[in-house]
């Protein structure tokens, strides 16, 4: 069973040095918008060194984030459309000062279509990344605050495939953006931290929450998400 891809990382590490090839990393400040709501994607990045976060936006007006983007993925997610209108839904912002490899569409174009193996990745990718969405939004609409909560962490800390740049236990996503994750407001969230602090499941910092006992989050998890391991 697909669980939600909160954090996508390495989708097409492999070809970096393909990416690279003839190109120079630049760095982008924490903050800076690579695509724009009701815009259509003019440059595309290969993400060598830190995260974005991707949104989308309802047309009343109500955001949330679909993933975190890591190193060796593509932003926004590629399209040979020639006018891709579904890209006016999502920003792509860096989370982080982050470093990028910079294309044009038809850049992109040139080199999927010299390397289809390339292409296969990333077919792949968009395959998972649809049935994760779809999964993502069963769990909004049924499954209770504190189980959505635990489910995000348990993730965090226990998809290995990951790699992050910090202690793997330690959590550099915001309460905020939690709650935009899970779909609930960000007085839940606080209200579900607080609780499993006091259990001595999670240490809550300034700048980030630590998880000290996984297994304290586990008993709250839905069984799909651990099963999902």
């Amino acid at each position: 069973m697909p669980i939600p891809n909160y954090y996508r990382y390495g989708d097409v590490k492999e070809f970096e040095p393909l990416f690279l090839a003839g190109k120079r990393p630049v760095v982008l400040k924490k903050h800076t918008i690579l695509k724009n709501y009701s815009s259509i994607a003019e440059t595309y990045y290969y993400i060598k060194k830190g995260l974005v976060k991707v949104k989308i936006c309802h047309v009343d007006g109500y955001e949330k984030i679909v993933c975190i983007t890591g190193a060796g993925c593509i932003e926004p997610f590629f399209s040979f459309e020639d006018h891709a209108v579904w890209q006016g839904s999502i920003l792509c912002e860096a989370y982080m000062d982050i470093e990028v490899v910079e294309f044009t569409k038809k850049e992109l174009e040139k080199l999927i279509g010299s390397e289809p193996a390339l292409l296969k990745k990333m077919y792949d990718c968009a395959i998972k990344r649809i049935y994760s969405s779809q999964f993502d939004t069963l769990r909004v609409l049924y499954d209770e605050g504190m189980k959505r909560v635990c489910d995000f962490i348990y993730y965090h800390v226990n998809d290995y495939k990951v790699s992050h740049n910090h202690k793997r236990e330690q959590m550099v996503i915001t309460q905020n953006d939690i709650a935009s994750f899970v779909g609930l407001d960000r007085v839940n969230v606080n209200r579900i931290m607080q609780q499993l602090k006091s259990e001595g499941a999670i240490e809550i910092g300034r700048r980030y929450i630590y998880v000290k006992n996984l297994e304290k989050i586990t008993k709250y998890c839905s069984e799909d998400m651990v099963i999902g391991e």
